[in-house]
């Protein structure tokens, strides 16, 4: 069990990390078009090339955190949380640019984003420590 928790405390971090990254590049790409409209550098982070790329990192990284985290703490709803985000993250990167407007996209994909972090963040929050499971062993004790 210790593995997992090893293994779940790198992988919520991880989530957390590349979420907050695509939450960032959303709010942020469109300022600096409008700031620095001039510079070729920016459109290497091409809106769709981004969200693609960031799909295939944070959903199977997603999946392990929460999955490892909900055997650890059996909390139905943090997996479940974390799921609609990730599901919601999946259909907009696949389906939005062709059924929505840009700033609906943008919103639901900073609203995919936030329901991702808060579930790793519970997630994470949940996971056993040494201090916890020390704590369970003297309270089984006789």
């Amino acid at each position: 069990m210790m593995r997992s928790t090893k293994i779940q405390k790198v992988t919520d971090k991880a989530a957390i990390v590349i979420s907050f990254l695509c939450l960032v590049h959303c709010v942020a790409q469109p300022l600096l078009f409008l700031i620095l409209p001039v510079l070729p550098g920016l459109y290497l982070l091409e809106h769709q090339l981004f969200h693609q790329v960031i799909l295939f990192a944070v959903v199977p990284l997603g999946l392990v955190a929460l999955v490892i985290g909900h055997l650890n703490h059996k909390r139905f709803g943090v997996l479940c949380t974390g799921i609609v985000g990730l599901i919601l993250l999946i259909c907009i990167s696949l389906f939005g640019h062709d059924l929505l407007s840009e700033t609906v996209e943008i919103v639901l994909t900073e609203l995919a984003s936030l329901i991702i972090i808060c579930a790793h963040v519970m997630n994470y929050q949940l996971r056993p420590t040494k201090i916890c499971n020390s704590q369970e062993q003297i309270a089984t004790k006789p």
